[in-house]
């Protein structure tokens, strides 16, 4: 919605007063692909926003040295039983007026890592039955060591715990208005496929890992994205219930007569399916939304929310569009980007090629072949990542945003890159935990020696035989640099990505 329909520019002109004032909320990262926002205690801003408590997100795109701003407002809802009719309110200063109820204080913060990590201090911020510990962390730019810098992932981290006397339930909704060019209106959206529809056609279903938005006119190549995850009071995964893309700004009447139900998996507008809104689809004024319920939340229970915000250029040597690239993430990620995909998948866990569920006890045996352009003993780095680093989860895998390297550290190898280090480079993607290199025929690359990889896909012949001693209720990620002499420029490929879920970890889909 334009900001002249939205309390004109009266809240960027009071949070430029107030800079001084709440200068110990301000996270903020230097050059191409970094941001810099100040916002109140519990995580709300924008430049729609008033009283002085928040500011515009200013984003400094790839290529550029001039930052850009690019919010309307960002802000979470907290639904629970506990809360006064209507049993929502805003975890935000009162910005909107007469919207529905706000937060009447604003919280301390500490810094932890001045200008990267502040945290709110005691005494913790309290809602009816309910005290939450708030903390706001900006990491990037990407990647962590060299160029280029491919762009931001501001975090907010709401650890919710239940003071009552009664088991609630609790959801968390964020919503994000961002406006990304002047006019606000060339804006389309977008959001990631399940990787099971990775080699479909339209219909696909969302993997409930990233909804996006971008503008190719006015800002073109840079992609805003949000992510919910969650740990519930068992520890236990929890994944976005829904998400939510809409074309005319928030729409506040549809969200408070319903905020959860309001979030209907669905990108307004997209008449194909393709979960794109692009090229005849109406373009508008997008706003984006994401949530998390934890049904069962025990007296002294904790649970934890995750919300990610991803600015980025992507890829922007690449051929394909960045909406393309933005929607595809789960599946570029997955499937890397050697060659000879159609011949089936590179790496395997037990003839697996996605994900292999192991009896706890048993032994796992990890397979590899050599791409179809050779050589015929291929080289490889194979890396791991242990559940989701993210939330640190044991159970699990890396989601979208902790699992792909957002733009190219070299040459072509790019898109489909692990959060990994090693000799061979560091590359991460999202500002999340890396991986580490767990084996190679390379000799003192990794962790452990191997042989070279060998035989035509899918999977090849065995690198490793792991035995049975790893925990029931654990997972882990693998991915391999390999060699491949039919890529063009550097001959380096990212394998497809295999996931182990062993005993009662479950294999998901996203």
């Amino acid at each position: 919605m334009e900001r002249s329909m939205r309390w004109g520019r009266c809240g960027a002109i009071l949070t430029v007063l107030s800079l001084s004032a709440w200068g110990q909320n301000t996270l903020s990262n230097a050059g191409p692909g970094g941001l810099t926002v100040t916002m109140d205690g519990w995580g709300m801003y924008g430049s729609c926003t008033v009283g002085g408590l928040g500011s515009d997100l200013l984003y400094t795109p790839i290529g550029s040295t001039t930052p850009v701003p690019t919010t309307c407002w960002s802000a979470t809802l907290f639904v629970a039983g506990t809360l006064p009719p209507p049993g929502f309110a805003w975890l935000a200063t009162n910005f909107f007026p007469p919207s529905p109820p706000g937060q009447a204080n604003n919280p301390t913060l500490t810094a932890i890592v001045p200008g990267r990590h502040y945290r709110t201090a005691p005494p913790l911020p309290t809602l009816p039955g309910f005290t939450i510990q708030i903390d706001h962390v900006l990491a990037g730019p990407d990647p962590a060591t060299g160029p280029p810098r491919e762009g931001s992932t501001l975090t907010h981290l709401y650890t919710v715990i239940n003071t009552s006397a009664a088991t609630q339930t609790v959801s968390l909704v964020r919503f994000l208005d961002p406006d990304l060019g002047p006019s606000f209106t060339n804006d389309r959206a977008g959001a990631s496929r399940r990787l099971l529809d990775c080699a479909a056609s339209p219909p696909f279903t969302h993997n409930r890992e990233w909804v996006f938005q971008y503008d190719l006119g006015e800002l073109p190549g840079t992609v805003v994205g949000i992510s919910a995850e969650g740990l519930d009071n068992a520890g236990n995964p929890v994944l976005a219930v829904q998400i939510q893309a809409e074309p005319t700004g928030t729409s506040y009447n549809a969200v408070m007569a319903n905020p959860i139900g309001f979030l209907q998996g669905q990108v307004a507008g997209d008449m194909n399916g393709d979960l794109l809104v692009e090229g005849a689809e109406p373009a508008g004024d997008y706003s984006l939304g994401n949530g998390l319920t934890f049904p069962s939340v025990p007296p002294g229970g904790t649970v934890r929310a995750w919300f990610r915000t991803r600015f980025t250029s992507l890829d922007p040597g690449s051929m394909t569009p960045a909406s393309i690239q933005a929607r595809d993430l789960t599946c570029t990620a997955s499937r890397g980007n050697y060659t000879g995909l159609a011949q089936g998948p590179l790496l395997c866990v037990g003839g697996q090629g996605t994900c292999a569920s192991i009896p706890a006890g048993a032994p796992i045996v990890i397979q590899m072949a050599a791409p179809a352009g050779g050589p015929p003993a291929t080289h490889y780095v194979l890396y791991a990542t242990f559940g989701q680093p993210l939330t640190g989860a044991t159970c699990g895998s890396a989601e979208a945003g902790d699992f792909t390297l957002w733009g190219p550290p070299v040459g072509v190898f790019g898109l489909g890159a692990s959060g990994a280090s090693g000799v061979l480079g560091a590359w991460t993607g999202g500002g999340s935990g890396t991986g580490f290199a767990l084996m190679s025929s390379i000799p003192g690359v990794a962790l452990l020696p191997g042989p070279p990889a060998v035989g035509a896909p899918p999977c090849g012949a065995t690198i490793l035989t792991l035995p049975g001693v790893l925990p029931s209720g654990f997972s882990f990620t693998l991915q391999a640099v390999v060699v491949d002499l039919a890529a063009a420029g550097l001959p380096l490929r990212v394998s497809n990505a295999a996931d182990v879920a062993i005993g009662t970890c479950a294999c998901r889909s996203h």
